[in-house]
Parts: C-alpha cells; structure tokens; sequence
C-alpha cells in the first residue's frame, strides 16, 4: 500500500463478481507495474500477501523482474478469498480478496 505522503489513484473493481471458479485456472496478465498494479477480477480487487520461488524458497531474482511488469500468469481461486498466481518462471505469489475500492501508488 502507498504511504500517507505518496501520490495514489483510488480504484474500484470493474470485473464482474463470479468469473472464477474454485480449482479452475484462468490466464491473466498483471498490469503494467506488475503486482503494484490492481489485480481485478471476480468482482473485487486483490493484495499480494506471500509467495515463493515455486519450491518454497525466496524469489529468484528473475522471477522478481516478472512481477513488476506485465507478465502473464496463470491464476487459480483456493478458496472464496484466496487465490493463487503462478509465472511463466514459476513464482507463486497468492492474493487475498480486497473488500472494496483501494489506493494505489502510481508508477511509471
């Protein structure tokens, strides 16, 4: 989340509620900035909460260079509020729903 002092953009989801399904994986790509651009789907917005190298371990710094670009990934719903994105270098990141609208940093 941006600091008190950073410029932001408040975004509300504009996805439809109910696109995703538990188990089944969907393609996305992230917005330009990678993970600090909104993550919109199912109806609600979503914030990265962890993610590992594919076996556990910390992020290559590789797969950091994909999450701060577009990079397509494969997304799949866990649960109602939790969801998981996989890179084409094998990151796992999971995201959790976000009730409502939310401030984003802006980049460029």
């Amino acid at each position: 989340m941006p600091g008190p002092s950073d410029p932001t953009a408040e975004i509300t989801p504009q996805t439809p509620p109910g696109e995703l399904e538990v188990g089944i994986a969907r393609d996305l790509t992230l917005g330009h900035c990678g993970l600090i651009s909104p993550i919109d789907m199912d109806g609600s917005l979503w914030d990265p909460i962890g993610g590992h190298d594919g076996s556990g371990g910390g992020l290559t710094e590789d797969q950091l260079g994909e999450l701060i670009n577009a990079t397509p990934v494969v997304v799949v719903l866990i649960d109602s509020d939790t969801a998981v994105l996989r890179t084409p270098l094998s990151a796992v990141i999971t995201v959790a729903r976000h009730d409502g609208p939310r401030p984003y940093g802006l980049c460029d």
